[in-house]
């Protein structure tokens, strides 16, 4: 991984603790943005769910009226 960045960026060529930490925050920063994605298509998911929801209950009402 550290001769990646170091290909990309030109930093990392020897490891000091500053690359590792700035490595580290770039993973982290990397995993933070994929929960906040995964966080939002949750959020979808429980919307279309109690749409979902909704809609089976009426056609179960209808098909009683029925």
């Amino acid at each position: 991984m550290r001769q990646d960045i170091y290909e990309k960026f030109g930093i990392g060529q020897q490891q000091s603790e500053i690359d590792a930490n700035g490595t580290c925050m770039a993973a982290i920063q990397g995993l933070h943005d994929l929960v906040q994605k995964q966080r939002q298509v949750i959020e979808e998911q429980e919307v279309c769910l109690k749409a979902q929801g909704e809609k089976l209950e009426y056609l179960r009402k209808q098909a009683i009226d029925v």
